[in-house]
């Protein structure tokens, strides 16, 4: 055989794992063949946990075009939720500090794929193995197995009858202050609402406490018709 391609056979069975057969006193001796060991088996803690990120995606890429910007808010919605509910014990170097915003920035990357059109969970065991602890990793399991129920039933969607009962949306979008084109996801809502209703607070103003006491019933108002509106519900359930 010609040593160039005695040389690429070798460097592809090296590549392989194994290498090729040599002769040895006129006969062939076979040897040991060498393959990298891969693990492939898979916890059944991994599996549900992959079992129930297919669910969530699977159900958002069968929703109706229309409710995309809804799906995408929901699930942002479910993710400031998540972070807004780890404890100390649920990080395996049991961080100190859990602003919600520092952490929910640092973990948004290994949680969710924002390079689709609708935002997809992923699959990333081995990050949630090397972040969190059991207590943790439970409670994350949960809670996507819960998002991908919730999706499922379309409970994201907003109800016809709720919508019926406010004639113009748009005004209550202009007391707070928000885009018309978008629905503000409900964290974006809860900061907008606290922004106002701290700078319109009639205790900030004596001089006028008319005039402000309306304003900030307004902003009130328009805070609480907006998250039934979209969300099905007047409790704004992040306080907390």
């Amino acid at each position: 055989m010609d040593n160039r391609v005695e040389e690429r056979v070798q460097e592809r069975l090296l590549k392989m794992g194994m290498t090729k057969s040599q002769n040895v006193a006129g006969g062939r001796r076979k040897q040991k063949v060498s393959r990298p060991i891969i693990n492939s088996r898979l916890s059944e803690d991994e599996k549900n946990y992959n079992k129930y990120v297919d669910k969530v995606n699977k159900n958002s890429t069968d929703v109706l075009e229309d409710y995309n910007a809804i799906l995408n808010v929901y699930i942002n919605n479910w993710f400031y939720d998540l972070m807004n509910g780890f404890k100390r014990k649920d990080f395996i170097d049991k961080r100190s500090n859990l602003k919600e915003k520092e952490v929910g920035d640092s973990l948004n990357p290994d949680f969710l794929d924002k390079t689709q059109a609708i935002i997809q969970l992923k699959k990333n065991y081995t990050f949630l193995k090397k972040t969190f602890s059991e207590n943790g990793i439970r409670y994350i399991t949960h809670s996507v197995n819960n998002l991908g129920d919730t999706i499922l039933k379309k409970a994201y969607i907003p109800k016809e009858k709720e919508q019926d009962n406010v004639e113009n949306i748009n005004i209550y979008y202009d007391k707070l202050q928000l885009d018309n084109n978008e629905i503000p996801t409900q964290e974006h809502l809860k900061k907008t609402f606290l922004k106002l209703s701290s700078k319109y607070h009639p205790d900030k103003h004596p001089d006028e406490i008319d005039k402000y006491t309306q304003l900030f019933q307004e902003i009130n108002e328009a805070y609480k018709i907006i998250l039934k509106y979209h969300y099905g519900t007047s409790q704004n359930h992040l306080y907390k």
